[in-house]
């Protein structure tokens, strides 16, 4: 087998379509002679599969197990690839949780605030809380001012950077969607098809051996880290997990996936109130300036007109003083001392 010519689909493709026990031996006894020769491609397709068939010891069960482990081969490394990827994403998401002082005083503040709200009841006064039970806390609302427990825990100022909450949320969602049962299922996988190689002569085949070993190896051991990482993050956010057994990663990153949606929606609810607050007191201040510099100018106009009429006032006094009439033109009086012309004689 070459595994430069076949592709995985086609090896399916194979598998699905090979003839029964039954239609071999019609195969056989039809056209395996000189007399009758197939001309259809489906009878030539039995014709080699029955030849290739015979040539086994298991015969067509020989033939068909064979071909199941060259496609899983086929796909091993693609597989691998996959687990690989799943595998970081757990660990990513895990360490981030666990590191996340942001994500600390969110949930520190959802219990300080729960604890307050359920003063002087049986709920009162909680060490902590469960994952579980980190939705229906959050929403709980108090009756006086039908706020929730959420919406006063966003009410502060984050003393840590609140926008590392916003990355953390992707790798959250992304590992929530993982199954380690269905991981540790594919490792098995590919291990089972490396040991089966063994027992395979694929001499004549371009299959390594070596490297589906490998690839196995390789897959199971990025999932034990992985495994033991999120183990980790569970008992970090106080969930119990059973020894030897894989935590539900919906439950751990889901429930904090889901809190920290409705967490920040709060909180951009509360900065957009806050704004449209700080936007209306400007407002009213600038309303305020605004009759202040009106008034201002009021005030001065008046000012001016007072002091116009105060120097009228003064410069009627100064005229009066001098002797100016100040209801006629400013004129001066002459006296005639010339002497009357004497009468004719």
């Amino acid at each position: 087998m070459d595994a430069t010519r076949l592709s995985p689909e086609n090896i399916e493709q194979l598998v699905a379509i090979l003839p029964t026990d039954i239609e071999l031996d019609e195969t056989r006894r039809l056209f395996m002679n000189k007399e009758n020769s197939a001309k259809r491609p489906a009878e030539q397709l039995f014709i080699v599969v029955a030849t290739v068939a015979d040539s086994m010891p298991g015969g067509l069960s020989d033939l068909r197990t064979r071909l199941t482990l060259f496609g899983d081969y086929l796909v091993a490394d693609e597989a691998a690839k996959q687990i690989h990827i799943a595998t970081e994403a757990v660990q990513e998401a895990a360490n981030k949780a666990i590191n996340s002082k942001a994500l600390a005083e969110a949930l520190q503040r959802l219990l300080t605030v729960g604890n307050a709200l359920n003063e002087g009841t049986h709920r009162g006064g909680a060490a902590g809380f469960k994952l579980a039970s980190l939705q229906r806390l959050a929403a709980t609302k108090s009756q006086e001012s039908g706020l929730s427990v959420i919406d006063f825990s966003v009410r502060k100022k984050f003393e840590n950077d609140i926008r590392s909450l916003n990355d953390l949320g992707p790798l959250l969602k992304a590992a929530r969607k993982i199954n380690l049962n269905e991981l540790r299922r594919e490792v098995r996988r590919l291990k089972t098809t490396a040991n089966s190689l063994k027992d395979i002569d694929y001499s004549s085949s371009t299959i390594s051996l070596a490297a589906a070993e490998e690839t196995a190896n390789r897959a199971s051991a990025v999932l034990d880290i992985a495994a033991e990482r999120a183990v980790a993050a569970a008992k970090f956010f106080g969930e119990d997990v059973p020894h030897g057994s894989d935590p539900d990663l919906n439950a751990i990153f889901g429930s904090l996936a889901d809190f920290l949606d409705a967490f920040l929606a709060a909180h951009a609810k509360h900065i957009q109130k806050e704004e449209e607050r700080a936007a209306a007191v400007e407002q009213i201040a600038e309303k305020r300036e605004q009759r202040s510099r009106q008034r201002s100018k009021k005030k001065i106009s008046v000012d001016d007109i007072l002091k116009d009429s105060a120097s009228k006032k003064r410069s009627l006094v100064n005229k009066k003083k001098s002797g100016i009439s100040p209801s006629s033109p400013t004129s001066l009086s002459t006296t005639d001392t010339s002497t009357p012309a004497s009468p004719s004689s």
